[in-house]
């Protein structure tokens, strides 16, 4: 308590908390004292007081030392209102708060939870003041509530004013109705790209008694999603960027971004430095796909042809280490909320000129009749040099990527692993002759049986480069 005036000859001894009790003391008027008390007051600083009401005793004394009657005043408290804007604290947020993230391209997302609480000693509220403090984008960031969340409530919404940040609610309402409508609060941003400064929106609540309520603070993260990867030399053509892999560096090929209208949405130069490319802004919840061209393409546009440079092919792609199906400078990419890495494309330099068409390479896959499956099918791999002099194959490698479907052979491959088959030392291919691999159930040579069906089943074509990776 406290009692003030401008009075000489009076003095107050300071509010004793432990007794309860202030004391004026000094000889003067009625007039004087009267307006002295007059200017008495009550303060409580608690969060959370206890509601019971208050009652204070006043007596005076006079100069003959003669006490007047106990004089009484009854205080009942008004609590203001407090607003949580997550009651369970889902968000992560301790306290009245809340916080949620905004994905750049994703539409308009929730400012507060579902679970708004709002605690008052009364059974109505008046309005409700919500401000976005900080607008970087300006006129491309709004708040909003729908209109069909007020209908029959007998609130009024006046809409988000971009200049000043603010969106209010009148109308006497209980407090569950207001709950409710402050749940509905939507937090968008049009901005193509957008500040990612965190936005923050304070929320207040005015009750009958005009007693305003803490402040609470929505906060929202502003979130650019990206996509990308690696196009690297996939020398061992498994599809999978190993240790000794680097990424492809000669220029001329461009990583498209196509979204699901088969429109060109990014369209970037694969880095010459490493092998990367990388889209920022990504919309969410989106399917896309990524494909390799040496054209360039505009954004907006049909994409063009999928081409990669001259001597250069396709390995494979993968995702993340999941391989795709076809090995077609093409990957499909589902985004949902978080950002995508290693969307990568192995290629493989093919043999250059002047060995280009001399060795040819065919593949043969039989299936064998009687009660063998076509898990049993043996594979024939022929080389046939097609030029008029021997070709030393040492150290060349034959890789076939794996493809081999025969649960027999190991790892299906024609190693028994990952690794290519690499050609031993002296090994010399003359002039118009045949070498042929065969890889089957049983590796020991035997005669080819009688009653062969050829398959048609046929995988992807094999690859056969040099010592010096060409």
């Amino acid at each position: 308590m406290t009692a003030g005036g401008t009075v000489s000859g009076v003095t107050a001894t300071a509010y004793n908390s432990s007794t309860g009790k202030l004391t004026l003391s000094g000889s003067n008027t009625l007039a004087n004292y009267a307006k002295i008390i007059a200017t008495l007051k009550y303060r409580n600083t608690r969060s959370s007081p206890t509601t019971s009401d208050r009652r204070i005793t006043v007596q005076v004394t006079d100069s003959d030392g003669l006490l007047s009657n106990l004089a009484i005043s009854t205080l009942s408290l008004t609590l203001p209102p407090v607003i949580d804007l997550d009651g369970n604290d889902s968000s992560g947020v301790a306290g009245n708060d809340y916080t949620n993230n905004f994905v750049v391209g994703g539409g308009a997302v929730r400012a507060a939870d579902s679970d708004v609480v709002v605690t008052d000693d009364g059974a109505n509220l008046k309005s409700t003041t919500i401000t976005l403090t900080n607008r970087p984008d300006s006129a491309a960031e709004s708040l909003s509530i729908a209109a069909t969340v007020l209908t029959n409530t007998g609130v009024t919404l006046t809409n988000y004013d971009s200049t000043t940040g603010t969106l209010t609610l009148s109308g006497n309402a209980t407090l569950a109705t207001y709950q409710t409508i402050i749940a509905e609060l939507k937090y968008n941003n049009t901005a193509t790209n957008p500040n990612t400064t965190t936005r923050v929106i304070n929320i207040q609540v005015t009750d009958t008694d005009n007693l305003t309520s803490n402040i609470a603070v929505s906060t929202l993260q502003i979130q650019s999603l990206s996509l990308s990867g690696t196009v690297f030399v996939d020398l061992d053509s498994n599809q999978v960027q190993n240790g000794t892999e680097t990424g492809y560096t000669e220029g001329g090929l461009y990583a498209i971004l196509v979204d699901s209208n088969n429109t060109v949405a990014g369209a970037v130069a694969v880095n010459t430095s490493n092998g990367s490319y990388s889209f920022s802004n990504i919309s969410p919840n989106q399917t896309y796909t990524v494909r390799l061209s040496n054209v360039a393409a505009s954004i907006g546009q049909t994409p063009p042809a999928i081409s990669l440079p001259s001597t250069w092919g396709s390995t494979g792609e993968n995702l993340n280490g999941t391989i795709d199906s076809a090995a077609d400078s093409i990957l499909s990419v589902s985004v949902t909320t978080n950002n995508i890495t290693n969307a990568n494309f192995g290629l493989i330099k093919y043999l250059a000129s002047p060995m280009a068409g001399q060795i040819v390479i065919n593949e043969v896959l039989y299936n064998q009749s009687g009660a063998n499956t076509i898990a049993d099918n043996d594979e024939f791999i022929e080389l046939y040099n097609a030029s008029s002099a021997s070709v030393d194959l040492s150290g060349w490698k034959l890789i076939d990527g794996n493809l081999i479907a025969n649960s027999l052979d190991g790892a299906g491959s024609i190693t028994g692993s990952n690794s290519p088959y690499v050609f031993p030392a002296g090994t010399i291919l003359p002039s118009k002759q045949y070498a042929v691999i065969w890889i089957g159930n049983d590796r020991t040579p035997t005669p080819v049986q009688g009653g062969i069906a050829f398959h048609t089943g046929l995988g992807k074509s094999h690859k056969l480069n040099d010592a010096a990776g060409d």
